[in-house]
């Protein structure tokens, strides 16, 4: 699989990579300059300046703004739940973040959707919506190991399976879903991202966090060459089939990670891309 690199505003051969993405003849697509030494800086101060409790810890070194709406362990967690937290993250985003982020990922969005918009994904309900996007913080603290572990969409939807993935998963092409985030900052030592040259049909189970598993076959993680791991500056962005490729942030040894990022999937009913976090 071919990946594309691209400077904003010059998006070129770049105009229909979501489609190209979905069908895997992308393996990813990286956007420089999505921010600006200045906006970077811009964001970095407004986070830095938070109260601890609009972070939500997801585990020891790995927090977000704003909070987490999805309880991963509540299998039975009404949506409703979700929502209420999705609204109150929206409005912290809003007040909290003097850049507009989501405008941002709206004007982008649109340009390598041959100019079609792609929206923030509805609720339930009129003018309820899911949380557009979240900042994610991975820190290398003693005791801490901030990586996001081997996954890819379908193996984090197995674990959740209540009111609120039901209803993502009725709306949207779930399996297919794009990944998409901006590295705001790096960090000293290790925080890359590795995408893994096999899918979820092609090794459907996850074991020990080393391993991908099909009878006949063993495939080691660690040693495998059948990956790519990409090095990403500050102000970039990406947007890969995290829906369907294998892939991890690997462990934050040394600093602090500092990314802003959700997903984005085409509608069942009318093919039209919504993103979400």
């Amino acid at each position: 699989m071919n990946h594309l690199v691209v400077k904003r505003p010059d998006f070129g051969f770049a105009k229909d990579s979501l489609n190209a993405l979905r069908n895997t003849e992308l393996k990813y697509l990286i956007i420089e300059n999505f921010f600006n030494e200045d906006e970077i800086k811009s964001i970095i101060h407004d986070l830095r300046a938070l109260p601890k409790d609009l972070y939500s810890e997801t585990k020891p070194g790995f927090t977000v703004f704003p909070r987490h709406a999805f309880n991963i362990s509540n299998r039975d967690e009404d949506m409703h739940v979700y929502f209420s937290v999705s609204n109150k993250a929206i409005d912290d985003l809003k007040n909290n973040v003097q850049v507009d982020v989501v405008q941002r990922f709206d004007d982008v969005f649109k340009e390598v959707n041959n100019s079609n918009p792609v929206e923030i994904l509805d609720g339930p309900g009129d003018g309820i919506k899911f949380i557009p996007v979240n900042f994610r913080l991975m820190t290398s603290e003693v005791g801490a190991k901030a990586t996001s572990g081997i996954h890819n969409g379908s193996h984090v939807t197995a674990r959740c399976v209540n009111s609120t993935y039901k209803h993502l998963n009725g709306l949207i092409d779930f399996d297919n879903q794009l990944s998409f985030f901006c590295l705001l900052q790096n960090c000293n030592e290790g925080g890359d991202l590795t995408i893994y040259d096999y899918k979820v049909d092609d090794y459907p189970s996850l074991s020990d966090g080393r391993y991908l598993t099909k009878p006949g076959s063993n495939v080691d993680l660690q040693t495998t060459k059948n990956k790519c791991t990409v090095h990403m500056e500050p102000g970039d962005l990406i947007i890969f089939p995290g829906g369907q490729l294998w892939h991890r942030v690997e462990v934050v040894k040394k600093g602090e990670r500092i990314s802003l990022g959700g997903f984005v999937a085409a509608r069942y009913s009318d093919n039209s891309w919504h993103y979400w976090n």
